[in-house]
């Protein structure tokens, strides 16, 4: 019979053994009782020379190979009947246990979504993306002319698809509304090798100039449009006031670009612009087998050949990037700093725990020692402990999931919407699996410590304990290395914490220089033109200032405008020339700058006053000169030496045949770029003076909230094909930094765990000190020391472990903050003020939790040795000898009647104490 078969059989197995060993017993007793020995007599010889049988038996257990099973399933009852009764310990180890746990898994859930999980796309290893490099290596998009030629000289990229992003407003049979537009080149989906879900992609027809007006939908925008993806096909909708037929929608998950909504084809209008016009992304597939580096090297090789054939190229190089890392690479470090920082909680919480078990083996430490002398082995011992901690570890993960999946649940509604993949976390099988095995590890780490300590009790110091000496100095020296470890650790998170937290302030309190406050902004779109690139100057113009005139005569509103580029979203750059001065010979050392098309009122709306010259004014409208406005950053680079008003600048390509704009005013700088990036030149163009070339607007209004509803009739009735959502500058200016907060918001969260799990770790290490030594603690007050002495040397004691502690943490703190480097704005990872601010806050905490038990326990014993003198007036006489005769005698052994008190002297605050051991 084999193992398994003996295991399912086991019952009657055993009942078999036990009745044939019965047999032999019986056989041997019968053949004594023939021999002459009496019945007793031959019972008990057969018996001696039989042998245990219950050890036989166990033997023959661990022969059949079932006995292991059974003592783990012992273990497991042993364990949860020792939990169940020690609510209060268990109660707080699973809590501890789950915070750590819970945080964990719902961390690694988004890691998991974001770094872990292969793109949604077949042979996603096989993607890649291409950039054009400058020489500085500033990633930049790409030319049609160039992308043409990438495409028809690379041997190693099976194909490549160009493609662009914009917003638009789509309408039709349904309330106008915004979405994320990609026009993309021929062949994309095909390098995306994906097909659509329902209808079909784009054919070679419609992916020609002139072609028919067709566009894919994305699947959650054709459900909430149409009530049924399905129903979407062949639907006639408008993008832009121009009409497309709805010829497919894509799979569910597919969203590439990044939340993109509708894509429609690109080459629909032809696109005459330069080299130097940057206008494409481009993404491609490798051929099978084919590297990244391996694309890299035969793209260099493109990229050396174009630079000699055309000036634009020159300086200039490609580089090939797996589309991976082109989505999460930016992501990346914050996110593995995130899940080291929950990693450090997680490692808190284990030896937190671990203390917890070191100081509950002290009380155990006499059912050890008896386990012991009746024969058990340390690693039977050792593995009945740790099955314990397994059980707490398996009650935390349960507990933690329930913290993740809340957390979970938190974490999607809260993520930036530029952390690709974010939104889509699960607790799903993987995380599950991965959640479950850190909870067996964890328990494995902190229950290894206790249970060697345990299993390997002395059974002198358990005897001097079962007298009243106290724990040992061996489990209170690793208890003391246990909390100052996890202090240790609790003051690198703060460390960090406080580096980010100090960090975000600054970036959130950098001047903008706008007047933000008060201002809303909503983005609109005019009615394309019948080529699509362009809109009807007349027609802007004419419904922009009605648009402007009757927003600006509402009660309460005091400025309206239109702009082109507005700040915090990135305005466009471009070369230009300056009149009367020569251009360099390299297009790539012309003068750039950024620039933005806006009316009259937009300095006016933002609080910009006019530094030098004028504003824009009505005049400027109809006069064929063009007019400019730059920033103060724009004098300063061009123009050092003198006042930039009436010179005269023109871009190439801001127009069709751009002609020269004369400076006109000068403004202060603006931080269009977002709060990290340095103020750039800017140039403002009149909007009005510009309007057939800007698609879509953005209307700021300086008012009160109240007036959005009418302003959005007014804009509606006006264009109907326009989507109208307003949102305030602020909150566009905050929005910025979504990352940044939203990095912090956890790394301070973790933190704070920490410290909390710091401050139980010192309390319920003094706790334990106090309890253990009540005996001690009452012999002391009785010797002439007050509960303020007691408590002062309480606070010593836990003192020393917070300096260890602190010192630790920031010696380590100053090595591992540098990984935060590349997450800090104006804050170096060795800031001098966080460190402090650290260092003062986890010290006050800290002490607090030393201070709870010192401050409060010793009034505790002195009530309870007053109530012993009273019910005990004997041994309060015993201890009045006492105090006399250590008075004489100090450090000496005190005789009190016929009781011996052994006795060594600590000082402390001029007071003789002894550490009572035991009387006899």
């Amino acid at each position: 019979m084999n193992p398994l078969s003996r295991w399912w059989q086991r019952r009657r197995v055993e009942r078999e053994l036990a009745a044939e060993m019965a047999e032999h017993l019986a056989e041997k007793i019968g053949q004594l009782r023939e021999e002459g020995y009496s019945e007793d007599e031959a019972g008990a010889l057969a018996r001696r020379q039989f042998g245990n049988l219950t050890l036989l038996q166990e033997d023959s257990r661990a022969a059949w190979g079932w006995n292991s099973v059974e003592q783990f399933g012992q273990d497991i009852r042993f364990g949860w009947r020792v939990l169940k009764k020690t609510p209060a310990f268990t109660a707080t180890a699973i809590a501890v246990l789950a915070l750590g746990i819970g945080m964990n898994t719902a961390m690694f859930s988004a890691v998991k979504a974001v770094l872990l999980s292969a793109l949604p796309y077949p042979e996603p290893e096989r993607m890649v993306q291409l950039n054009q490099v400058a020489e500085n290596g500033h990633l930049m998009n790409v030319s049609a002319l160039d992308f043409r030629d990438w495409r028809a000289q690379s041997r190693a990229i099976e194909s490549m698809a160009a493609y662009g992003i914009s917003g638009v407003t789509i309408s039709g049979d349904f309330a106008a509304r915004r979405a994320r537009m990609a026009a993309v080149g021929s062949g994309f989906f095909s390098v995306m090798a994906t097909e659509a879900a329902i209808g079909r992609t784009f054919s070679d027809e419609e992916q020609k100039p002139g072609g028919p007006a067709a566009l894919v939908l994305g699947y959650e925008l054709a459900q909430s449009v149409f009530g049924t993806a399905g129903a979407a096909i062949q639907k006639r909708i408008r993008l832009n006031g121009m009409v497309f037929t709805v010829i497919g929608v894509v799979p569910p998950k597919f969203d590439f670009p990044q939340n993109t909504q509708v894509w429609l084809p690109n080459d629909l209008s032809p696109d005459n612009s330069g080299r130097s016009a940057h206008n494409y992304r481009i993404v491609g597939r490798l051929k099978p087998g084919v590297t990244v580096r391996q694309a890299q090297a035969d793209m260099n090789i493109v990229a050396a050949r174009l630079a000699k054939e055309y000036v634009d190229d020159q300086r200039e190089g490609i580089r090939v990037t797996s589309l991976y890392d082109a989505l999460v690479g930016r992501v990346r470090p914050a996110l593995l700093v995130l899940l080291g920082a929950v990693t450090l909680v997680l490692l808190i919480a284990c030896v937190n725990v671990s203390s917890l078990l070191l100081v509950r083996s002290a009380a155990r430490r006499k059912e050890m020692v008896m386990r012991r002398a009746l024969g058990a082995a340390g690693g039977r011992l050792v593995r009945q402990l740790l099955t314990e901690s397994v059980l707490l570890a398996a009650a935390g993960w349960l507990a933690g999931l329930t913290l993740a999946a809340f957390a979970v649940r938190i974490l999607r509604a809260t993520a930036p919407a530029d952390i690709p993949r974010l939104r889509t976390l699960a607790i799903d099988g993987g995380v599950l699996s991965f959640s479950a095995g850190l909870s067996l590890l964890a328990g494995i780490l902190f229950g290894v410590l206790p249970s060697l300590h345990s299993s390997r009790a002395n059974a002198n110091d358990a005897l001097k304990q079962a007298a009243g000496r106290g724990e040992g100095h061996s489990q209170r020296r690793w208890s003391q290395l246990l909390v100052v470890g996890q202090m240790a650790l609790a003051v690198i998170l703060l460390s960090g914490a406080c580096l980010l937290i100090k960090s975000y302030w600054r970036l959130a309190h950098v001047e903008t220089g706008l007047a933000s406050a008060g201002v809303y902004i909503a983005d609109l779109t005019w009615p394309a033109a019948a080529d699509g690139n362009s809109v009807d100057g007349a027609y802007v113009r004419r419904a922009g200032s009605q648009i402007l005139t009757q927003i600006e005569q509402l009660p309460g509103v005091q400025e309206a405008a239109l702009v082109h580029g507005l700040p915090f979203e990135g305005a466009p750059d471009g070369a230009f020339e300056i009149e009367g001065r020569a251009l360099p010979a390299d297009p790539h050392l012309y003068p750039d700058a950024d620039y933005s098309m806006v009316t009259a009122g937009f300095f006016r709306a933002f609080g910009l006053p006019i530094l030098k010259g004028r504003g824009f004014t009505d005049e400027d409208q109809r006069s064929s000169e063009q007019a400019a406005i730059v920033n103060t950053a724009f004098e300063k680079a061009f123009f050092p030496n003198g006042n930039a008003v009436g010179e005269r600048i023109r871009f190439f390509g801001f127009d069709r045949k751009p002609p020269f704009l004369t400076i006109v005013g000068i403004v202060p700088d603006v931080r269009n770029e977002g709060l990290k990036r340095p103020v750039f030149p800017q140039v403002y163009a009149n909007y009005f003076q510009h309007a057939g070339t800007a698609m879509d607007a953005s209307l700021v209004v300086r008012g009160p909230a109240s007036l959005q509803p009418r302003i959005k009739q007014i804009v509606t009735f006006l264009d109907r094909d326009t989507a109208v959502n307003f949102e305030s500058m602020d909150s566009l200016i905050s929005g910025s930094v979504t990352r940044e907060r939203f990095q912090t918001a956890l790394f301070a969260l973790f933190a704070a765990c920490a410290l909390l799990l710091a401050v139980v770790g010192i309390y319920g290490l003094l706790s334990y000190t106090v309890t253990r030594r009540t005996s001690e603690i009452g012999i002391r007050m009785a010797l002439g020391a007050n509960g303020g002495t007691i408590a002062r040397y309480l606070l010593r004691q836990g003192s020393v472990l917070v300096a260890a502690g602190m010192a630790l943490g920031l010696t380590g703190s100053l090595l591992v903050t540098r990984v935060l480097e590349s997450m800090l704005f104006e804050v170096s990872a060795t800031d001098a003020s966080a460190l402090l601010a650290v260092t003062g806050g986890f010290a006050l905490a800290a002490l607090a939790g030393c201070y709870l038990p010192a401050g409060r326990r010793p009034l505790i014993h002195q009530k309870r040795y007053a109530l012993n003198e009273r019910e005990n007036p004997t041994s309060a006489q015993h201890a009045r000898n006492l105090r006399r005769i250590i008075r004489y005698n100090q450090g000496l052994i005190a005789v009190v009647g016929m009781d011996v008190l052994a006795a060594r002297p600590l000082e402390h605050a001029g007071v003789i104490a002894v550490d009572v051991i035991g009387v006899l």
